[in-house]
């Protein structure tokens, strides 16, 4: 007989032990238990027993004084009992190899939550319920009786529980010698077993055939990870993965029209609140796991940093090329051999022609390559092979310089990068951030001033500026994402954006999931193949395919024009220029007034001794 609820989704299969007549006794026998513990030890080899009772049930019955010596004698171990209310994590501290008994009085009972906290990540272990209702667990009750409805109502209620918190491999044992299991797939029901039981079926299998199972996502755009085809086909390099594995368990995805646009953004938030709140199982949309979600998380798909890609800075400031020629070092030594040189020729030279100024415009002229201003006429060995030496200087340097110029102004190379959070602070670009990595970035302690950079969007606003590849602002990016970028600038000499060396991380990158969910292991393992085979990277490729196709990216043209010198180029001549002049000036300045002062001061000086004579 099949019994429907209207406010549950599980399918009710009730075999004809459940007809019951007021002359059957309801008691509970702890012989037939004990029996299938004996049958289950024997086909798994247990090594602990973990027992949950409920309050209600050991203040009400004497059930557990028969139970319990009975069992400590077929399965004789050192107890340890804790009376508690709090839950104590108890995944570490059991193995594999452990069955878990949960003696409840109905689908209310404090002890359930109570077990789901201390079972937490391990709710895949053999677990048996005993469900023993309070006042009819030892009187007969008859079948359409309102003590019968509220059996069987509580039966519903508890599997829907156990489906709801995802205990996969269970049955119940309740009054009358009754055993109820737990068929998951295509949908979840409660069969009765009782007079067809055997210990190999008693527990689930949880394999790869689920059997067409309806799982049921939003699937909404977030380039490059998800999006969908004109035809509403699953597409993205994430969309892809979950779609294969969707087919690899034999299960159906629909989407919940949650998003109703293909170019519609997803909410991460939500996605993430409904996962943990179980109106969803799993969910398409992998995300970064930096987020402190209360949801569950797959097997790892990838690791992603998290870090800020900045416009490439694609040409150094023009002014800038002839001081980039030479390392700082370099013209400090080139300066420092002027002066050296302009001593040794002021040195070398007879002392009624030594001049300081001259000797130093013939050092300049040396190292430019340029005709002397004078001959050194001396004729001795050392003068000559000075002379050789300055020639030698002055053609090794000229022509080196001049090279270097010349492939300057040929290869046109970058500026330097920015990487740090100096170097950012030290343009006026503002960082676009997601609503949700704001908090995240202000938790990590970063500096006041960068803080402000922050500006905080929504996912279309930065779809609409980080895809394009608008250089107007700095952007929050993981790899994934830029590497799906990065394809779109491979054909460009210099790329429009660079990630910069400011990163946190790293970080998984996963699926939402439900804690202790049925898909944790077929899609951890799915995705372990999918790394062996290579299948990610295809499928990566296979996406930025059809994002190119749809015009969801687009790839760079190369336009390289050869741009004509401009003023800026020669600011460096201009400024060494100015400062010649100035000092050129001054030491003109100089130099009249102390002839001035040496004219007059001889005048005086005559006059003096015409006044005398």
């Amino acid at each position: 007989m099949w019994l429907t609820k209207s406010t549950t989704y599980l399918s009710v299969t009730l075999m004809a032990s459940l007809y019951l007549t007021e002359a059957e006794s309801q008691a509970f026998n702890s012989s037939l238990a004990i029996g299938i513990a004996k049958d289950l030890h024997k086909a798994y080899k247990f090594h602990n027993f973990v027992f949950f009772l409920s309050e209600n049930l050991l203040n009400d019955t004497d059930v557990m004084a028969d139970f319990l010596p009975q069992f400590w004698k077929n399965f004789p171990r050192m107890p340890y009992v804790t009376v508690t209310r709090q839950h104590y994590h108890m995944q570490g501290f059991l193995d594999k190899r452990s069955l878990i008994y949960i003696f409840i009085t109905g689908y209310d009972d404090p002890v359930l939550s109570l077990a789901a906290l201390n079972l937490r990540r391990i709710r895949y272990f053999p677990i048996i319920f005993v469900f023993l209702p309070r006042g009819i667990y030892d009187k007969p009750f008859t079948a359409g009786s309102e003590t019968y409805v509220n059996f069987t109502d509580n039966l519903v209620n508890i599997f829907e529980w156990i489906w709801k918190r995802q205990f996969l491999r269970t049955f119940l044992l309740s009054i009358d010698n009754n055993i109820y299991k737990h068929d998951l797939f295509p949908v979840p029901r409660m069969i009765n077993k009782t007079d067809n039981w055997s210990v190999k079926d008693l527990f689930v299998k949880v394999g790869n055939n689920f059997k067409g199972h309806i799982i049921k996502t939003p699937i909404c755009y977030d380039l490059p990870r998800v999006f969908r085809l004109p035809n509403n086909e699953l597409s993205g390099v994430s969309g892809k993965l979950f779609k294969a594995f969707v087919r690899f368990i034999n299960a159906s995805l629909v989407d919940d029209a949650t998003c109703y646009s293909i170019r519609e953004p997803y909410n991460l938030t939500k996605i993430l609140l409904d996962v943990s709140e179980a109106r969803l199982q799993i969910s398409v949309h992998s995300y970064t796991e930096m987020l402190n979600s209360p949801a569950g998380s797959s097997y790892p798909i990838g690791i992603n940093d998290f870090c800020f890609i900045v416009p490439f800075r694609r040409r150094s400031p023009e002014h800038l090329f002839l001081q980039r020629t030479l390392q700082n070092s370099t013209w400090l030594l080139v300066v420092f051999s002027v002066f050296y040189v302009t001593f040794a020729i002021w040195w070398l030279t007879t002392e009624e022609r030594r001049d300081f100024s001259l000797a130093f415009l013939q050092s300049i002229s040396s190292f430019l390559y340029v005709p002397p201003l004078q001959i050194l006429y001396l004729h001795t060995k050392y003068v000559r092979f000075f002379s050789i030496l300055l020639f030698i200087l002055g053609f090794c340097l000229t022509n080196l310089f001049q090279t270097k110029m010349s492939s300057y102004l040929t290869a046109s190379l970058p500026d330097s990068q920015i990487n740090t959070i100096a170097d950012l602070l030290a343009t006026d670009l503002k960082i676009v951030v997601m609503e949700h990595e704001l908090p995240i970035l202000e938790a990590i302690g970063y500096d006041d001033a960068f803080l402000k950079r922050f500006l905080p969007v929504k996912k279309n606003f930065m779809d609409s500026h980080r895809d394009r590849l608008n250089t107007t602002y700095a952007y929050s990016s993981q790899t994934d994402r830029w590497n799906f970028l990065k394809r779109q600038q491979l054909q460009l000499k210099y790329p429009l954006f660079h990630l910069s060396q400011i990163c946190i991380g790293p970080y998984y990158l996963v699926y939402p999931i439900r804690e202790d969910s049925v898909f944790y292991k077929p899609l951890k393992y799915f995705i372990l193949y999918t790394h062996q085979y290579g299948l990610q990277i295809h499928w990566n490729r296979q996406a930025f395919s059809e994002a190119l196709a749809l015009k969801y990216v687009s790839m760079m043209d190369v336009n390289e024009e050869i741009k004509p010198l401009s003023m800026n180029f020669f600011r460096s001549i201009w400024l060494i220029w100015g400062i010649g002049l100035t000092l050129s000036g001054a030491v003109f300045i100089v130099e009249m007034r102390e002839t001035v002062f040496k004219t007059i001061k001889a005048r005086a000086g005559n006059e003096w001794r015409r006044y005398i004579e």
